[in-house]
């Protein structure tokens, strides 16, 4: 029973990943003649000896890419990565700790590394404070009441994909307010009933990003390797949020693109999942992308390699850094990430995780 159950997921994910390959297909216009894209799909296919699924993730076949076969070639598919990750060793049930938010917080705060730290959690209906020591709702109340920080962040401690992120702003009274929602602890009872969540200050972004856009702590994806003792960063994306939107995920609507290895400059050209277009400035600022260097960049190279090494049970690990107005904190870390966010604005990384 288990074999056929195992069997069933399989099909059910391979024609998912087929209904996506098919929805881009139809969206991109025009495209490459017929002759062309079935010769490089088949040889990308015998390069890799799976489904090149990169082929329409990456819009290969549209008429206006520019990439030769062997740049093609370069780009990892999904499938070989997920064969790759399942190799780099991660110790049993180790990626809880990725996944666990309140439990990464709690390593951050073990291994001295900055993060945007925790107020309180809220678990099995029950609230804790940072120490983990219970709290009563009054006093949740109060420990509310008493930030100063213009925003506080209520996320799903589970949560993938920018969603179950909740955003109440200050209004100078001591309330904070999502909406015409007052934050406290019997408005996060109702709001997450049995689910587990924390609740964060909000971070204080850079000048630089916020002047790209301000509604969104718009985070960079630092891809890294750590190998025989040796942190290595591979490439690194950064992400704004638009359109009003407080995250900045791509599945979201926000845009994505390059940041420069070496200096911390963006690159010139944004692109979103939902469309086909191509960004040379922020839809909503205007601000020029290849105009903007991001903050304390050195200082942010510094603080991953410190993590990597914190975290060396991992080979591959993607860190979602925000800069704040005093340096680089470090949001999320996700074991083994999908590398489609990092081949898009970098290029193909075949020679930098196959080898």
């Amino acid at each position: 029973m288990y074999i056929i159950k195992a069997y069933v997921e399989r099909i059910k994910g391979f024609y998912s990943i087929l209904g996506e390959c098919v929805d881009s297909y139809r969206m991109v216009k025009p495209r490459k003649p017929l002759a062309r894209q079935i010769w490089e799909f088949l040889a990308l296919s015998l390069h890799w000896r799976t489904f090149p699924q990169q082929y329409f993730q990456h819009r290969m076949f549209a008429k206006g890419n520019k990439l030769s076969l062997n740049q093609m070639k370069s780009y990892v598919p999904p499938a070989t990565w997920w064969r790759i990750s399942r190799r780099a060793h991660i110790p049993h049930n180790y990626s809880i700790i990725c996944t666990d938010k309140s439990l990464f917080a709690d390593l951050m705060d073990r291994y001295g590394l900055p993060h945007p730290g925790i107020i309180l959690k809220y678990r099995g209906r029950r609230f804790y404070g940072a120490d983990g020591q219970p709290l009563t709702d009054s006093a949740a109340d109060a420990l509310i009441q008493s930030q100063e920080s213009g925003r506080l962040i209520l996320k799903y401690s589970m949560g993938r994909l920018g969603r179950d992120i909740f955003a109440y702003d200050s209004d100078g009274g001591g309330n904070y307010k999502g909406g015409e929602e007052i934050l406290s602890a019997k408005q996060i009872r109702q709001r997450c009933g049995k689910r587990p969540f924390i609740l964060q200050p909000g971070v204080e972004q850079c000048e630089s990003l916020s002047r790209v856009y301000p509604d969104s702590v718009n985070s960079i994806r630092v891809l890294s390797r750590y190998r025989r003792g040796q942190a290595k960063i591979i490439a690194a994306s950064i992400r704004f949020g638009r359109d009003g939107q407080m995250v900045d995920n791509m599945h979201k609507g926000g845009l994505s693109l390059n940041v420069d290895l070496e200096t911390g400059r963006l690159g010139k050209v944004g692109t979103a999942f939902y469309d086909t277009l191509s960004y040379e400035a922020h839809p909503n600022s205007g601000v020029r992308f290849e105009d903007v260097t991001v903050e304390h960049w050195q200082e942010l190279k510094d603080l991953v390699e410190r993590a990597c090494h914190a975290f060396h049970e991992l080979e591959f690990a993607g860190w979602d850094v925000a800069v704040s107005v005093n340096g680089p904190v470090i949001l999320e870390i996700n074991a083994c990430p999908d590398l489609y966010l990092s081949q898009l604005t970098a290029g193909g990384l075949a020679a930098e995780v196959c080898s």
